[in-house]
């Protein structure tokens, strides 16, 4: 199972009940770290308590995961090179995205080239 489908199943719904966005970045000074988001409701502790060394959790309530991701890794200097989440990436998500150099490679992820 993949990461993504562990921390999404451990909010204790189904795997489509909450969207989940990773954003895998890379610092200006540290070595890359993978940004966790949940969209609308942030991560809930169950999902918080299953991240591993590297992985992240960033918070912004209200905000798609896709922007709640990527706000973590401007505010923490690091610039995004890929994205991923559980649903369909929206036209909204989309622009933001595209605004910050990302490009969509599908429905469901981004890249970032450099």
């Amino acid at each position: 199972m993949s990461r993504m489908a562990v921390l999404t199943l451990a909010n204790g719904r189904s795997t489509f009940s909450k969207v989940m966005g990773f954003a895998r970045a890379q610092p200006i000074l540290r070595a890359g770290e993978t940004i966790i988001a949940g969209g609308i409701v942030d991560l809930v502790p169950a999902q918080r308590a299953l991240l591993q060394a590297g992985e992240v959790a960033a918070r912004l309530p209200g905000a798609h995961a896709e922007i709640t991701a990527l706000t973590a890794a401007q505010e923490a200097g690091f610039a995004p090179r890929a994205l991923a989440t559980t649903r369909a990436i929206c036209p909204a998500c989309a622009a933001v995205i595209e605004s910050l150099g990302g490009r969509l490679v599908g429905a469901n992820t981004a890249v970032f080239p450099r």
